[in-house]
């Protein structure tokens, strides 16, 4: 199953997730079909209204097809062309501050499949503190450039650890999280409308619009 948002107003706040703040790692994995594709849009982010982002992933700025992930305001990497609408891929975002370049700092899965990031700005070693802002779904959180994004989401797990090229694929192929060390969220939105974590973290979500709807691929998102 999956959350349908419709680009005006929903979101799924799941609170201020510790160990994000000033972290140095952390994997994002969620599955992702936009009915719409809007540039500057929100699928999860930590963000600081008007300040700064912890993270964020979401569209580019400049393209509404291309996937990006923001470390802090204005830095970031993304895929050229890597949305599509009415289609369900999973993308899996990899952050680990101790890289010594942009490429070690951030990476991208697209299908389990391994992708070249074009940067702005040089990735950080340490997440930005944006304090006790929750992490949402969604939505731009108040942060006046973003908007919305009209889009189904599933099965979103998230590590404050860097998952190797081999954990990413295991996790796309398996519903529950196969790493159960440093999982901060996993969510998979198959019980209605009430957004449950079941990582043990306590970060459920609280459903604002959002509807329940078919999720991905049996062959991917499936017991």
């Amino acid at each position: 199953m999956s959350l349908d948002f419709d680009g005006v107003d929903d979101v799924v706040t799941h609170g201020d997730i510790s160990g994000i703040d000033g972290g140095a790692s952390l994997t994002v994995c969620l599955w992702v079909n936009p009915d719409a594709l809007a540039a500057a849009n929100v699928f999860i982010g930590k963000i600081q209204a008007g300040v700064n982002f912890s993270f964020l992933v979401g569209t580019r700025a400049a393209a509404s097809a291309d996937a990006e992930c923001q470390i802090s305001a204005g830095v970031f990497g993304y895929v050229v062309g890597s949305l599509t609408t009415g289609t369900w891929k999973h993308f899996s975002w990899v952050y680990d501050g101790s890289g010594a370049v942009n490429a070690d700092r951030l990476k991208m899965w697209m299908d389990g499949v391994a992708q070249t990031l074009t940067f702005s700005g040089t990735i950080p070693a340490t997440m930005p503190d944006t304090g006790t802002n929750a992490v949402k779904m969604g939505s731009p959180n108040g942060e006046g450039t973003r908007g919305f994004a009209d889009v189904k989401l599933a099965h979103i797990k998230m590590w404050t650890a860097v998952l190797t090229a081999a954990q990413v694929i295991q996790e796309m192929n398996s519903f529950r999280p196969v790493r159960t060390a440093n999982l901060v969220l996993w969510a998979p939105y198959d019980d209605g409308t009430s957004a449950r974590d079941y990582s043990g973290s306590g970060n459920h979500g609280t459903v604002t619009g959002a509807l329940q709807t078919q999720g991905p691929p049996v062959s991917y998102g499936g017991m």
